[in-house]
């Protein structure tokens, strides 16, 4: 009888589980803001190190490409913005002053990239913890 209630309580848990994982993946899908935004992380991983190098014309040249991929990802919707205009408008509020920092930084001097890249960064998590979802 135990053993019994024993796989009983294994399959209920196996089953749950699985659910549980089911219902994650369909709340939190792959996106295309979500794969733009991956194609971001090493570009931007290589600006920083670029600029606390002082190599001007790389921190140049990938703050180009992300300002082209940030042009990209302002026409995606985030998991977090509903239908609702307004939230939309408030997201691409965010990216277009990302837009306006790495257009800058991508004609900067070495000298003043570490200021652009530290207001980068703080509207990097602004933005995220305001329009991503977490799904980990």
């Amino acid at each position: 009888m135990q053993n019994k209630l024993n796989q009983w309580l294994l399959m209920a848990a196996l089953i749950f589980t699985a659910s549980i994982g089911a219902a994650h993946e369909g709340h939190c899908e792959d996106t295309d803001l979500g794969a733009t935004m991956a194609e971001m992380k090493k570009p931007y991983k290589a600006l920083r190190k670029a600029v606390k190098a002082g190599d001007e014309a790389l921190f140049q040249q990938l703050a180009a490409e992300l300002l082209e991929q940030s042009r990209t990802a302002r026409e995606q919707r985030p998991l977090l913005v509903s239908e609702q205009q307004r939230k939309m408008a408030k997201y691409q509020q965010q990216m277009d002053k990302l837009i306006e920092l790495l257009s800058a930084l991508s004609q900067s001097k070495a000298s003043d990239a570490p200021a652009l890249i530290e207001q980068i960064q703080k509207l990097r998590k602004q933005g995220h913890k305001r329009f991503r979802k977490e799904c980990d």
